[in-house]
C-alpha cells in the first residue's frame, strides 16, 4: 500500500511551525526561567525539594506531601501551555484521563491541580531509571544486547498496558524509550499518558494538520493525514522491540526528508541482517508489526507480544544479558513531555546511533537552545516544508488521494469525578490524595 500524504497539509504546517517558532520561543523561555526559582515553595500540599529536569512543556520536580511523609514527581507545565483558549479545561480533562488509567505498568496519577496560574501533575516519582538509560549504558559500556526471552517479556508487559489504555479509549501517540520507566525494583511502567494531547493543543496546530510524536518512532499515520489509532502504539512499540534486539533503529536517516520517507514508504531492514541468532519466526513478526498500512498490522498489542514470546520459546535457554536489571539509579531523571515542532532536528541523545535519533520530544538544555539562531530556524523549516511537498507530489504522481484527517484519540467515558477545590486565597483546583495510593 502506498500511502498518500494531504497536499493541502505542507503550506498550513509551514504556516502553523512558524508561527509556533516565533512565537513560543520567547514564551517558552520566559516560562522556564519563572519555573527554574519555585524549588521550596508549595504547590496544594507538595513541597517542591528539587529540580528533577525541564523541557518544552514544562519542568518536574521532586516533591513532597508532609501529611503521608510521600516523595512525588510533580509535572509543573509552563504557563503558556494554560493560556490557550480552554486550555485550563483541556488539562483537567487530561489529568482525568491519566488518573482514570490504573494498571501495574502505568505510572498512577496520585494529585492535579492549579495555582497561582500553575497547573501541575503528581504521580509517582521512579527512581530506576528510563528504557533509554539502559540503551545508553550498555552503548557506552559495550554491553551485550537483551536477549530475545529478556525482551520479550518487557514487551508482554508493555503491551499490556497499552491495550488496557486503549480499550479505554486512551491513545498514547509518543511511545518511545524515554517514556518506559522502571521502579527502583526493575519494575516498568509507560508515563505521559494524556499531556501529549495538551502540548498538541497547545502549538496552535489545528486538529486535522496535527504531527506529534518522535520520528524515530512514529507510525506512518502520524506522518500524513490520517487518523491515529491503537495501531500507532503498536508500531512504536515494535520499533523499539528492533532497536532492542540489534541496537538500532528500523530508519535512521540523515535528515527528516529521509526518515519521514522511509516511515513512508521503505520496509525495515530484515533483522536476521543484523542479529542472526534470532529465529526466523521473528523477522516474520517485527515485518508484520512495521507494516505501513495500520490495518495489516495485529489486531492488539497483546497479539504482537504474544507472537514474539512464541518465537522466543523456540529458542533454548540463554544466560540473561542483565541489561534490564543494571543499576543505573545514578543515572536516571524523570522524563519530560516536551513538544519542539517537526520542522527542528535535534542533537542525537546518549541513545541514538545516528544524528535523526534524537527525538523531536526530547529534553531541552535551555543554554543551548539560547544559542539556536533564527537563520538555522528557518533553514530547518525550510527542509520540512520541503519534505512535506516532495511527499505531495509523490502522491500525485501515482494517482493517491488522501483526505482523512488525522484525529487525536476518543475522551474515555470513564473519567472519575472533577477535583475538589481546596480553599485558599487564589483558586486552587486540586484532588487531595488518598493514603491508600502509596
Amino acid at each position: 500500500m502506498r500511502i498518500a500524504v494531504n497536499r493541502c497539509l505542507a503550506p498550513l504546517l509551514a504556516r502553523d511551525i512558524r508561527t509556533t517558532i516565533i512565537s513560543s520561543s520567547s514564551q517558552h523561555h520566559a516560562g522556564v526561567n519563572r519555573m527554574q526559582h519555585l524549588v521550596g515553595q508549595t504547590l496544594g500540599q507538595y513541597e517542591l525539594k528539587s529540580l528533577l529536569g525541564e523541557g518544552g512543556m514544562g519542568t518536574v520536580y521532586r516533591g513532597y506531601h508532609a501529611a503521608l511523609k510521600r516523595e512525588v514527581a510533580i509535572k509543573v507545565l509552563l504557563p503558556q501551555i494554560i493560556s490557550q483558549p480552554g486550555a485550563l479545561e483541556r488539562f483537567v480533562r487530561e489529568a482525568q484521563t491519566a488518573a482514570s488509567l490504573e494498571h501495574p505498568h502505568i505510572v498512577p496519577i496520585y494529585d492535579y491541580g492549579t495555582q497561582n496560574g500553575l497547573s501541575y501533575v503528581v504521580m509517582r516519582l521512579l527512581t530506576g531509571g528510563s528504557l533509554a538509560d539502559r540503551m545508553a549504558y550498555r552503548v557506552e559500556h559495550n554491553g551485550a544486547l537483551p536477549t530475545l526471552a529478556e525482551v520479550a517479556q518487557i514487551t508482554r508487559e508493555l503491551a499490556d498496558a497499552l491495550d488496557y489504555a486503549h480499550q479505554r479509549n486512551v491513545i498514547h501517540r509518543d511511545i518511545k524509550p524515554n517514556n518506559v520507566m522502571f521502579n527502583e525494583n526493575g519494575m516498568s511502567f509507560l508515563v505521559d499518558f494524556g499531556l501529549a494531547r495538551l502540548s498538541e493543543a497547545s502549538v496552535g496546530l489545528t486538529t486535522q494538520n496535527t504531527l506529534l510524536g518522535t520520528p524515530m518512532y512514529m507510525a506512518p499515520e502520524q506522518w500524513q493525514s490520517a487518523k491515529v489509532g491503537p495501531a500507532a502504539d503498536q508500531y512504536a512499540l515494535g520499533v523499539i522491540v528492533y532497536a532492542l534486539l540489534t541496537g538500532q533503529t528500523p530508519f535512521s536517516g540523515d535528515t527528516p526528508f529521509q526518515l519521514m520517507h522511509d516511515h513512508l514508504y521503505t520496509p525495515p531492514p530484515p533483522i536476521l541482517n543484523l542479529r542472526g541468532d534470532l529465529p526466523k519466526t521473528v523477522q516474520d513478526v517485527l515485518a508484520k508489526v512495521l507494516e505501513k498500512n495500520p490495518a495489516d498490522r495485529y489486531g492488539s498489542v497483546s497479539e504482537f507480544a504474544r507472537k514474539l514470546e512464541e518465537a522466543s520459546q523456540s529458542l533454548p535457554p540463554m544466560e540473561a544479558s542483565g541489561f534490564f536489571v543494571i543499576n543505573i539509579a545514578s543515572l536516571s531523571s524523570m522524563p519530560i513531555v516536551t513538544f519542539t515542532p517537526p520542522a527542528i532536528p535535534q542533537t542525537a541523545n546518549p541513545v541514538a546511533t545516528t544524528p535523526m535519533e534524537a527525538p523531536i520530544t526530547t529534553r531541552i538544555s535551555h543554554h543551548r537552545a539560547a544559542q539556536l539562531t533564527w537563520a538555522g530556524v528557518a533553514a530547518m523549516l525550510l527542509i520540512f516544508v520541503a519534505l512535506i511537498w516532495f511527499l505531495s507530489n509523490q502522491n500525485d504522481e501515482n494517482g493517491g488521494n488522501a483526505e482523512s484527517n488525522i484525529s487525536a484519540s476518543a475522551t474515555p467515558t470513564d473519567i472519575p469525578p472533577s477535583p475538589t477545590t481546596t480553599p485558599s486565597p487564589t483558586e486552587t483546583s486540586t484532588v487531595t490524595p488518598s493514603p491508600t495510593n502509596t
